[in-house]
């Protein structure tokens, strides 16, 4: 099964153009007619007094303009009247042949119904806003792998609890709120039909197993390559795929924005400020001092109320091992904690729960023990960012490295830096906004090398500027104001380090400049999960000269070219390239008695093209 789409038709009105002629006797003995728009003076009837003082023409003409004009031109008399029944019907036909030519070899419409390429497109969903810090995100209410009715029967109750994206809320509560339509879109299907498909481009196709369904996916493999999907990416003959920096904008997945942030006292703030910043609005504000040349940090890092698969160590010594012996000797059993003798280490899977810990605790009296468990549980809350999808129920979680960050910065005064930092597997960059110079560079954090430079131009600095840093794919993407300032580079470093999870992974820093930051936004990449781990996991996949690889955006729960037993999709099934979501829409809620009924509501908001 696969994200399917059904078939629908949105006739659009027209209008039809005839000939006229008017005539008339009046002062001057000219006339007029209008043809396609135009109007042509001729001998017969004054315009002016056609269209100015119709009281001065005599009665029989003005008695004609009031009948309707029949399709020849004529005049029609009060006993042709009922021949335009008959223009109705040639109207409707020629309208229902116009929308049948135009479905069959242009533009057609469809409705996805599964989740498998959300968050962008959305299938059967519930729009929720998180009670605590007020996001608002779809869930979904049906995805590919619901398709035997004990799944479906099973996911249905699942479903009637969601997490939100952004703070990690959990079991909110969506079993009262209104399921909305899948997204529809219309599809160019004459996209294909003078060109091959690109790269990343979203297509509708027919199932190869299936011909019956319509599926939608995004093209990652093209004819005569060797596909292979490794820890998340995707590999073409051996080589990593690197998006360019409009399909890294394309892909995003949302991990926190900072502009809903909970206000509850079990919240731990993700960003944390060095002396010199503060909170303004939804953002922050620094203020320098002009002898400090070292900068002033914000840091972020992955603060979880609850979950994860991340794991937590402290090391523990010899009397708190005492109090590991004492605990593990009574009744109870502690599945999410291990303790390993060899490394003298405590280990917690997920985030120690403040109730567990407590139990802990309460086991021994030894100082040490009770020290390194309030440690414990103090460090298991900062994790890894992972694959989590708000949109799915029950995801897995494997952690993701791939991080964009995306402000807005507002320069006040100095002459100072404004900086980011950021941590990749391989090593740590940072990016420099130098304003005394008027360039951008970036540097490698560990020895402070400069890896590419760029001036920037001086009026960037006199007003807000949106910026947006990634370190996808193994490659440092800077871009201002929507416009890429830097190449692209490779992050240098050692893939074999290891990185602490308590250490910050993106840090926005200033020296020498007052700035105002906001609109503050964690992305991440696309983790490409292994599925039923048919086709291009263990080994390449080879596509034919007129095959093509395909994948769901929403690759936790995506039935695309990895799991199908027939891994691709020939050309001849490619319907085309859906454009436009262009019906979307949200369900509204009318109590009749004491029943509520749902309806559903125009949402232009939502209308957008697909990239």
């Amino acid at each position: 099964m696969g994200s399917k789409v059904g078939v629908f038709t949105n006739i659009n009105k027209y209008m039809t153009c005839v000939e006229l002629s008017i005539w008339g006797a009046g002062q001057s003995g000219r006339g007029y007619s209008v043809s396609s728009g135009r109007v042509t003076a001729f001998p017969g009837l004054a315009v002016s007094d056609r269209i100015r003082r119709t009281e001065n023409t005599p009665r029989f003409a003005r008695d004609r303009l009031l009948l309707p004009m029949t399709l020849t031109g004529r005049v029609a008399d009060q006993h042709d009247l009922p021949v335009s029944v008959r223009h109705i019907v040639d109207l409707l036909v020629s309208l229902i042949i116009a929308v049948i030519l135009v479905r069959s070899f242009q533009i057609e419409g469809y409705m996805i119904t599964t989740g498998s390429m959300a968050p962008r497109l959305a299938g059967y969903h519930k729009q929720v806003v998180c009670p605590s810090c007020r996001h608002p995100f779809v869930f979904g209410v049906a995805s590919d792998v619901d398709a035997s009715p004990p799944r479906a029967a099973a996911m249905s109750q699942v479903r009637d609890l969601c997490t939100c994206p952004n703070c990690g809320q959990i079991e909110i509560d969506v079993a009262g709120v209104p399921r909305n339509q899948g997204d529809q879109l219309l599809v160019d299907k004459a996209a294909f039909v003078l060109r091959t498909p690109r790269r990343w481009e979203v297509a509708v196709f027919r199932n190869p197993q299936k011909p019956t369904e319509a599926y939608v996916k995004r093209i990652v493999g093209l004819p005569g390559e060797r596909v292979q999907l490794k820890k998340g990416d995707i590999f073409i003959n051996g080589r990593r795929l690197q998006k360019d920096y409009q399909h890294q904008l394309a892909l995003r997945v949302l991990v926190h924005d900072a502009t809903y942030s909970p206000s509850d006292e079990k919240w731990y703030p993700r960003w944390e400020q060095d002396t010199g910043w503060s909170h303004e609005g939804t953002g922050f504000r620094f203020e320098s001092r002009r002898s400090a040349a070292e900068p002033a940090w914000l840091h972020y890092r992955h603060w979880l109320r609850s979950g994860g698969f991340h794991e937590t160590s402290v090391k523990l010594s010899p009397a708190a091992v005492a109090g590991w012996t004492t605990s593990a000797a009574t009744p109870d059993r502690f599945e999410q904690i291990r303790f390993e003798p060899h490394l003298s280490r405590l280990v917690c899977r997920g985030v120690l729960s403040r109730e567990l810990s407590s139990r802990l605790i309460q086991k021994s009296s030894n100082p040490a023990w009770r020290s390194a468990i309030e440690q414990l549980q103090t460090k298991s809350h900062f994790a890894p960012v992972g694959d989590r999808y708000g949109y799915n129920a029950d995801d897995p979680y494997r952690v993701v490295d791939d991080l964009m960050v995306s402000f807005r910065l507002n320069p006040l005064r100095g002459p100072g830096r404004f900086l980011v930092r950021m941590v990749s597997p391989t090593g740590d960059v940072r990016v420099v906004f130098d304003r005394q110079d008027a360039e951008v560079r970036v540097c490698h954090d560990g020895n402070g090398v400069c890896l590419q430079r760029s001036l920037l131009p001086p009026d960037v600095w006199t007003q807000p500027m949106h910026v947006e840093v990634s370190t996808i794919d193994g490659r440092v993407t800077v871009a201002v104001n929507a416009r890429i300032v830097l190449e692209p580079i490779a992050i240098p470093g050692d893939a074999s380090r290891v990185r602490v999870l308590t250490d910050p992974m993106v840090q926005l820093g200033a020296a020498g400049l007052d700035v105002t930051v906001d609109e503050i936004r964690i992305y991440r990449d696309i983790f490409y999960t292994a599925g039923r781990a048919r086709h291009g996991i263990d080994e390449p996949c080879e596509l034919g000269p007129d095959e093509y690889f395909v994948l769901g955006d929403n690759s936790p729960v995506s039935s695309d070219s990895r799991n199908w037993r027939e891994a691709t999709v020939p050309h001849r099934l490619l319907i085309g390239k859906p454009f436009l979501v262009h019906l979307p829409s949200r369900a509204g809620r009318v109590q009749t008695g004491s029943a509520w009924r749902t309806y559903r509501v125009p949402d232009f908001s939502r209308m957008r093209y697909i990239h």
